[in-house]
C-alpha cells in the first residue's frame, strides 16, 4: 500500500478574523507532517489513577489523557509563519515568522498560539482513511 504525504502542511488559522481578511493580508502557518517518532515525543501517555477505601477495595480508577507540550510542539512541528506582526507602544512593527517569535510575543497572541497546536494535536492523532488508500 501506497500512501501520499506532504512533508509540509500549510492552514490558515482563524484567529482574530484572519479568514474574512484579503488572501495576501491573512496568516498563513506552515507546519511539518508529523511522525510517529514526533508524536511518541510530544503527546504525554495516558496515566491510571486508581483509588482504594480504608479496607483496601478498589474504589474508582481515573485516566488521565496525555497532553500536548506546547512549546515542544511549536519548536518541532512549526516551519513558518508569514502575515503576522504587532506593533508596540512605541509604534515599531515586530514581525512573528517562527516558533520563537511566536512563544516570545504578547499574551494576546495566546489564542493563536491555542489554535497552531490544537492543529498539531488533531494531525498527531490523524488516522488513515483506509478507504482513500491506494
Amino acid at each position: 500500500m501506497v500512501i501520499t504525504v506532504s512533508k509540509v502542511k500549510t492552514f490558515e488559522p482563524e484567529f482574530n478574523g484572519n479568514k474574512d481578511l484579503p488572501a495576501p493580508e491573512r496568516i498563513v502557518v506552515k507546519y511539518k507532517n508529523p511522525t510517529v517518532a514526533m508524536r511518541e515525543r510530544l503527546i504525554a501517555r495516558p496515566e491510571v489513577k486508581s483509588h482504594a477505601d480504608t479496607d483496601g477495595k478498589l474504589d474508582g480508577v481515573d485516566i488521565v489523557m496525555g497532553e500536548i507540550n506546547k512549546a515542544a510542539a511549536l519548536r518541532e512541528m512549526l516551519v513558518s509563519i508569514s502575515g503576522c506582526a504587532y506593533a508596540g507602544d512605541d509604534g515599531e512593527e515586530h514581525s512573528i515568522n517562527n516558533a520563537t517569535e511566536l512563544m516570545n510575543a504578547p499574551t494576546e497572541f495566546n489564542g493563536l498560539v491555542d489554535e497552531i497546536v490544537k492543529k498539531f494535536e488533531e494531525e498527531l492523532n490523524k488516522k488513515v482513511d483506509e478507504k482513500n488508500s491506494k
